[in-house]
């Protein structure tokens, strides 16, 4: 029997990465659906809201000191990232900032 290698860049070298995330869908159904893009042996996360993170947060057992609002140049993120079964997962999600009025501006 000859042993096959999984090479960066291959469909197979992202098998660990669709396999646990087959598994969360089995073991989390009511999950909230996310836009997933696996890259490599990494999974990017994007929710459409901030309750959204926190339930994802909550079922990858991530500490809430460990999400974080990141400011952008464009945008604004509330994000974590963590390790699931050595696979490297960024969740996020855009966030509306009220930019406070300045005083003496036109209403």
């Amino acid at each position: 029997m000859t042993e096959q290698t999984t090479e960066l860049g291959s469909l197979g070298y992202q098998g660990p990465a669709l396999g646990i995330f087959a598994r969360l869908a089995e073991v989390q159904p009511t999950l909230p659906d996310a836009y997933l893009v696996f890259s490599g042996s990494e999974v990017m996360v994007q929710l459409d809201s901030v309750p959204e993170v926190e339930a994802w947060r909550e079922a990858l057992h991530v500490a809430p000191q460990d999400v974080v609002l990141n400011k952008g140049a464009s945008r604004t993120y509330l994000e974590f990232f963590t390790r699931v079964s050595g696979v490297a997962v960024h969740a996020y999600t855009t966030v509306d900032i009220a930019q406070p009025e300045q005083e003496g501006a036109a209403a």
